[in-house]
């Protein structure tokens, strides 16, 4: 066995031993490879999985509105995002934090809170109902618009859980964009890639449609990823009928792509 699989699983379980062998038998009885689990999550143990859903279930209604706001948070949380995220006045909020500090779950003090480990907050979070989960993203991101609005990439999630199509989609396009300003062409494409397909929805103009995809086509064009470049110049061909100007623009970019093909064939001197 791998030493460095030896090293997330130590890290992943905390090293307890309940969880490190319960963790071992799941993988076993699935059939997993170590190969599958060099990007993949390690998978939670059903009786893992119990213990803790039935530990926070016999919280009351406050203590597990505080551990659902973390969780929706999914990084560990300071007091005023928290009291902007979970239900009730602060006292109730801050009485509720004491109360889950003290069954252990929740660790940290008033400059930052978080699970006392991540299985906890996995489990939490996959408990909430989907409604209420969609609320909670919109809230988090609220927060993080109003405090962090350069953390661009965390307001993309929220918005996009939360089903805010219109902001997710200006969020990840604005990831985009400061991904390729730090030379993150790969990070970039992944994250225009995506707003691309969030712009239907967000109910993007014409003419934001066309920018996103050009911005989109000179991202691949620096990767060198030449069948994707083509077959987003194709969408902006389609946007571009009756309008000379963006017409001319496609041709432009196709020119070059065609130049830069030619050029990798060695067919250009």
């Amino acid at each position: 066995v791998p030493n460095r699989f030896v090293t997330r699983l130590h890290r992943e379980t905390s090293g307890t031993p309940l969880f490190v062998l319960e963790t071992l038998r799941v993988l076993h009885e699935e059939g997993h490879s170590l190969a599958d689990l060099e990007t993949s999550q390690l998978p939670l143990p059903a009786s893992i999985y119990h213990l803790v859903a039935g530990r926070v279930a016999s919280l009351e209604p406050e203590v597990r509105s505080v551990l659902e706001a973390v969780a929706v948070h999914s990084t560990d949380v300071d007091l005023p995002a928290l009291l902007a995220t979970a239900d009730g006045s602060r006292q109730a909020v801050l009485a509720a934090v004491d109360e889950a500090q003290r069954t252990g779950l929740l660790v940290g003090d008033r400059d930052e809170y978080g699970f006392y480990h991540d299985a906890v907050r996995r489990v939490v979070y996959s408990e909430i109902p989907a409604k209420q989960r969609r609320l909670l993203h919109i809230r988090v991101a609220q927060v993080l618009e109003a405090q962090h609005p350069e953390r661009c990439e965390e307001l993309a999630h929220h918005y996009t859980e939360g089903g805010v199509s219109d902001k997710a989609a200006a969020a990840t396009w604005e990831a985009a964009r400061r991904a390729e300003r730090l030379f993150g062409y790969e990070t970039a494409a992944r994250h225009y890639g995506t707003a691309v397909g969030l712009a239907g929805p967000a109910a993007f103009s014409a003419r934001q449609r066309f920018e996103l995809l050009g911005e989109y086509e000179a991202t691949l064009a620096v990767l060198g990823r030449r069948h994707e470049q083509d077959e987003v110049l194709g969408d902006m061909a389609q946007l571009a009928v009756d309008r000379p100007d963006r017409l001319g623009e496609v041709e432009r970019r196709r020119a070059w792509l065609l130049v830069s093909v030619a050029m990798h064939l060695g067919l250009l001197l």
